[in-house]
Order: C-alpha cells, then structure tokens, then sequence
C-alpha cells in the first residue's frame, strides 16, 4: 500500500482506501478520533477523515486547527460540548491545543464504562443531526453563502 488513495475490494466494490469505514473498530470503540489532514489555524479543511464520523455516527474529537469544530457547527452540523470539553477548540496555540486534546482523551479513557455509555446515550440526538445533516443538508448553498461573507468581509476591509 502507497497511500490512502490506492484501490481496495470492498464487499466486492473498488474504492480508494481513504473511503473505507472501520466499521468493526468503530463497534468496539466509544469515540472516534479524528486526526484531520490540516491544522492550520486560518482554515479548516473538513475532509473524509471527519466525514466517516459522521457518516458512521460517531462522537468525536479532532486533532485539527483553531476553531475547526466552531467552523464545522458554522455549516449546521453539531458538536458534543455538552457532554466533551471542546475548549481544545479556541486554543490558538499548536502545542497546547494537542496537549488539551490528549488531557481530553486520557480523562474519557478513565471514565467506567457506566459513564462512557451515559455519554453516548447523550451522544444520540447529536450524531443523528449529523448523519442527517451529511445527506440531507445543502452545502454547496451554506458554502457559497460563507465565501460570500468572506468576500464582503475582505471588501470592506480593503475600501477602508
């Protein structure tokens, strides 16, 4: 194997390795984690690597840039703060962001498996909207929407 991008049988369909789901790790796991492609704090580039959470119906957390969950919730998808300490999220700088998040890690992997399954019953409702929200909601509207803004942003601060 080279890389992500090379072909595989699967269930007797050829895709790249990269669209695979583990779906038997994914049973034997609580979480998923997510160690997206990029982590540069001035973009967030949303990738297969969250989307298989998603799709998978998955509670997450994301070795990624500033404020890529805060962006992902932006495009209408829901993350798990009410039950995950997401404040990794606005942690700007790199080191610390990654310390935040394996902190995070090491606490839900001290939790009994009463308050592991407590939080993913909590979990339901968030990574239904999800899974739903992947299929059915209208990203090339929320996206052109965003760059827009993003434009108009940029305009104004260029005719000052």
């Amino acid at each position: 194997v080279i890389g992500t991008a090379d072909w595989a049988s699967y269930h007797g369909q050829q895709c790249h390795i990269s669209q695979i789901i583990p779906i038997q790790v994914y049973n034997d796991t609580a979480y998923t984690i997510v160690a997206e492609t990029d982590y540069d704090n001035t973009l967030s580039c949303f990738t297969e690597k969250t989307a298989k959470a998603l799709i998978a119906r998955r509670p997450f957390i994301v070795f990624s840039g500033y404020k890529f969950l805060h962006n992902l919730r932006r495009v209408g998808f829901r993350t798990f703060a009410d039950v995950i300490d997401e404040s990794y999220d606005l942690e700007t700088n790199d080191i610390r962001r990654i310390e935040k998040v394996t902190q995070l890690l090491k606490d839900l992997n001290n939790l009994s498996v009463a308050e592991r399954q407590q939080i993913h019953r909590h979990c339901l409702p968030v990574v239904e909207h999800n899974y739903n929200h992947f299929y059915n909601g209208n990203f090339e509207q929320l996206l052109w929407q965003e760059l827009k803004g993003m434009l108009n942003d940029l305009q104004s601060k260029l005719s000052i």
